[in-house]
């Protein structure tokens, strides 16, 4: 073999592996490790009531989550997307064709309604994916043209025919005007006279106190059913035997420091003082006087 047969010969190789190289370059997913920020994926479809009130909703959680970024995609008018959506179905084993479809990481919700226990998910897997991290949904669709397509259009900020609202750096924990205090009544499935007493004096304690404060959305009530399974985590988070109200101080999306008002029981039979016990701790949290 010459010189120029060797020579000749190596460069095919070289050519063979350059192709090799590129075409599982193309292949490999785009990032398998968690997604940074986190995405949250929402299909819609135009006219559904439920999907306007989780668009809605999904506004002023993108003010309590700047860090996340969200992506609509309305599918009922729009084939493409609504292939997409499918995709989406069929990776997560989802029945159905239903929307709203929120997807998240490895999480996802179908339907939404304010007066269930929607909103609470959706916060609570933000939660984990904020401090866990989440992978995109599109990596775990593999390669597509679509999926290339809403790639290309994210990383240009350039959404053609979707709504994307990008991350954005969360403010700094140490301001009060970024402070929320959220305060959360866990219940059970079966109320009770007791139960229903505590939640309308806590109403009452919140209105006659914080009522700016709540129209400001520096401080929010939130009602948990305890013994729904998806909420079990909060339940242990929490250390909860019974019914409780917690009160929950908030900055970039993370719990900065929570407490359980234990001694609501005490004060029972006594409504002026069980309302003036809860704005006392609410304030104290909100004045950063807290324990």
């Amino acid at each position: 073999m010459t010189h120029k047969d060797i020579l000749f010969k190596a460069g095919r190789i070289m050519s063979s592996t350059l192709i090799v190289v590129v075409m599982v370059g193309l292949f490999m997913p785009h990032n398998a490790g968690a997604a940074q920020p986190p995405i949250l994926y929402l299909f819609w479809g135009e006219g559904c009531p439920h999907c306007e009130k989780e668009k809605t909703f999904l506004q002023d959680f993108h003010q309590q989550y700047p860090e996340v970024e969200l992506r609509l995609f309305e599918t009922w008018q729009n084939r493409e997307f609504a292939k997409l959506a499918d995709a989406v179905r069929q990776t997560y084993q989802i029945k159905g064709a239903s929307v709203p479809l929120t997807v998240m990481g490895d999480w996802y919700l179908v339907g939404f309604s304010l007066s269930g226990n929607y909103s609470q998910q959706i916060i609570s897997q933000t939660e984990t994916c904020l401090q866990q991290g989440c992978q995109d949904v599109l990596d775990k669709l593999g390669p597509s043209a679509i999926v290339g397509r809403i790639r290309s259009e994210a990383a240009a900020n350039a959404p053609n025919g979707w709504e994307r609202y990008p991350a954005v750096s969360a403010p700094s924990a140490t301001g009060d005007a970024h402070k929320k205090i959220v305060v959360f009544y866990f219940h059970g499935v079966e109320d009770c006279p007791v139960c229903f007493q505590i939640e309308e004096l806590t109403h009452q304690a919140l209105e006659a106190g914080f009522h700016g404060e709540l129209e400001q959305g520096r401080v929010e009530f939130q009602r948990i059913n305890a013994e729904l399974p998806e909420n079990r985590q909060l339940v242990e988070k929490y250390q909860l035997t019974a019914r409780a109200v917690i009160v929950s101080e908030r900055a970039q999306g993370q719990e900065i420091r929570w407490k359980s008002l234990e001694k609501i029981w005490e004060f029972l039979n006594n409504e002026p003082a069980f309302i003036q016990y809860v704005q006392t701790e609410i304030t104290n949290y909100l004045t950063d006087s807290g324990e």
